[in-house]
């Protein structure tokens, strides 16, 4: 623990004191969070999604040749 005095004129006076407690312990991990199941429309933007960005990757690369 550390204690910290913030009061040095009234020696009667803690109400400026503070006492940190400290720990050397790992901390928990906290509980993963499981994720809702995706929806066929959900599912399927997704995929369009995926496609539509390779399309674009494979396009900027084949204009990069040229």
């Amino acid at each position: 623990m550390i204690h910290i005095r913030r009061d040095h004129m009234a020696p009667t006076d803690f109400s400026l004191d503070r006492v940190i407690p400290v720990t050397f312990v790992a901390e928990a991990a906290p509980a993963p969070v499981a994720k809702k199941p995706m929806t066929k429309a959900q599912m399927k933007a997704a995929i369009a999604k995926k496609k539509a960005a390779l399309a674009a990757a494979k396009a900027k690369k084949k204009a990069a040749k040229n």
